[in-house]
């Protein structure tokens, strides 16, 4: 009985998280950074990247806003399975997305699983990278 009334808890409060619109403050702790030279790939470390805040995510809308080093803007929030994956176009037209890992596992150590991919091109040289590392929900 205590099981049953334990799941039910549970399934409760995470329609209660999903109904709200969260938000998100994601560190990364490392990546790749890939240069094309003379039409091929050389991929190289890197360490970290800038912090970015994922403010006002709602699904049901679509919508959120992106809080980096450049400034606010608004991104689409699209659910996935036990996932939020949000894209940003920008103005010149290059794609970066980043995906929150949210499964019930993750809910309870208030840390989340991210990756962010930004598909650059710049001056006609495609310049790709990906990062990993946590987001942490921010209470409203």
């Amino acid at each position: 009985m205590k099981k049953i009334i334990g799941t039910l808890l549970c399934l409760f409060c995470s329609t209660i998280v999903f109904s709200q619109t969260p938000s998100f403050r994601c560190n990364f702790s490392n990546g790749q950074i890939t240069k094309f030279e003379n039409n091929l790939p050389n991929t190289k470390k890197e360490n970290g990247f800038v912090e970015l805040i994922f403010d006002k995510v709602d699904t049901s809308k679509k919508t959120a806003r992106l809080i980096g080093n450049a400034g606010v803007e608004t991104v689409q929030a699209i659910d996935g399975d036990e996932s939020i994956h949000l894209i940003e176009i920008t103005a010149s037209g290059n794609m970066n997305i980043t995906t929150i890992f949210i499964s019930e596992k993750f809910k309870r150590t208030g840390f989340f699983p991210v990756v962010h991919s930004r598909h650059v091109k710049i001056a006609s040289n495609p310049l790709p990278s990906q990062y990993i590392g946590t987001c942490k929900e921010l209470l409203q």
